[in-house]
């Protein structure tokens, strides 16, 4: 019982930290805007109403969802690295972003694609309350109001990065020392899915992250989880940044492939993992 509240108490110490620093940037973001407005209504010397004033530092914010991602990303990693640095260890080898066998590479390539093909079209055919779609759409939209390189960095290199290396790094592996692998995994999975908000994104998210866990698991390696992870929001982003138009029929056809796909993935790379899962593979001791 005392391992057990250890390795959760870490857990929850990663997790403070990555939600506290996407508070920080956030709160520096508006204090941003505020300094901006200010500056701006001091050379012309107009005034502001305070309930716009407090709407429109919102939409900025919101605008700039990208920027959100890759500053706290940035500042996230550097302060696991500098944490590891201290206690004289490497960030990569703790996250275990480290390189897989060659041989599973195309398992997980396809993993990637058909879980980003199966999570886009599949939303488009789940019979869901309007409401729910609408302020889906609505927080969605500040994801892809920037430049193609940002929404890049965004939301294909940074938010994958820092994610799978807290998530399925560190405390899905913390976890894992003091409790059976599913349950870390479940843990690890829910408490990704309840940091993206929106009950369709928790659901997703959740899910995915399921998937992600044992791709790690059986790989050995996070950094195959961090593939799946960029080639399922790559899928995601370019469909966003082309926006075609689908048909009902096609989005079926996708789901479909993308359940295909998924298969196809999984299974081989399940049977080609050369060794059965054992935990001081994934942690050390």
């Amino acid at each position: 019982m005392k391992n057990v509240l250890k390795q959760l108490g870490k857990s929850v110490c990663y997790l403070l930290l990555m939600v506290g620093m996407q508070f920080i940037v956030m709160i520096g973001m508006m204090i941003f805007y505020c300094v901006r407005l200010v500056f701006e209504l001091g050379l012309t010397g107009g005034t502001y109403d305070e309930e716009q004033m407090m709407q429109d530092i919102l939409n900025f914010v919101m605008s700039n969802q990208n920027w959100l991602v890759i500053i706290y990303g940035f500042f996230t990693m550097v302060i696991l690295w500098l944490f590891f640095l201290i206690r004289k260890k490497n960030l990569l080898k703790e996250t275990a972003l480290i390189p897989f066998k060659a041989r599973l590479l195309l398992p997980v390539i396809i993993l990637g694609l058909g879980l980003g093909m199966f999570m886009n079209f599949g939303l488009q055919i789940i019979p869901l309350p309007e409401e729910l779609i609408s302020s889906y759409n609505d927080s969605s939209q500040g994801l892809f109001q920037n430049s193609v390189w940002v929404l890049i960095l965004s939301n294909v290199i940074a938010a994958p990065l820092v994610e799978e290396a807290v998530f399925r790094g560190l405390i899905m592996r913390r976890l894992d020392k003091a409790m059976p692998t599913w349950v870390a995994v479940l843990i690890s999975s829910a408490a990704f899915g309840a940091l993206h908000g929106h009950p369709l994104w928790v659901a997703y998210a959740a899910a995915g992250a399921v998937l992600f866990a044992v791709v790690a698991i059986r790989c050995k390696s996070t950094l195959a989880s961090l593939l799946m992870h960029m080639l399922m929001n790559l899928f995601g982003t370019l469909l966003a940044i082309f926006n075609p138009e689908v048909t009902i029929e096609f989005c079926i056809g996708g789901t479909v492939l993308g359940f295909v796909l998924l298969a196809a993935g999984l299974i081989p790379l399940i049977k080609m993992s050369a060794q059965p899962y054992e935990k001081k593979d994934m942690v050390n001791p």
